[in-house]
């Protein structure tokens, strides 16, 4: 569909014809370039609501043997999930490009236990007071 650029301030902005506008609520979206073409897509925020409940759900030893990592990968790029992990093997940038996923989060705990972990999530979502 053919559209117009305009100017709009400093920055060039495309008008978007109301059939391929995004909901009146969306407020982000995210423009990423592929060669000579620009996507734009919508930011999909996801709320960590009641986190402690889903945390204290998983039984003992939950994950404890793991899963390989391209499984694993592959799981969360369909979801459209951001993967959290405790081992550095996804902290290398040139083997999982950012344009190849959601997102990956290395947590780096005191201690690999399950009860590490919570604490540091729910420190960093909820603040230290509520992450005991």
């Amino acid at each position: 569909m053919l559209t117009d650029l305009f100017r709009s301030g400093d920055s060039q902005a495309v008008r978007i014809p109301k059939e391929l506008a995004f909901p009146a609520d969306w407020s982000e979206v995210v423009v990423e370039r592929h060669g000579d073409a620009l996507m734009v897509r919508p930011v999909r925020r996801r709320v960590l609501v009641d986190i402690a409940q889903k945390f204290s759900a998983f039984p003992a030893g939950f994950m404890s043997e793991g899963a390989k990592d391209p499984a694993l990968l592959a799981a969360c790029v369909a979801e459209d999930r951001v993967l959290v992990r405790l081992d550095l093997d996804f902290s290398d940038i040139t083997a999982y490009p950012a344009a190849s996923h959601r997102g990956i989060r290395v947590l780096r705990p005191a201690a690999q236990s399950f009860a590490a972990v919570r604490h540091l999530v729910l420190a960093r979502r909820y603040g230290a007071s509520c992450a005991t």
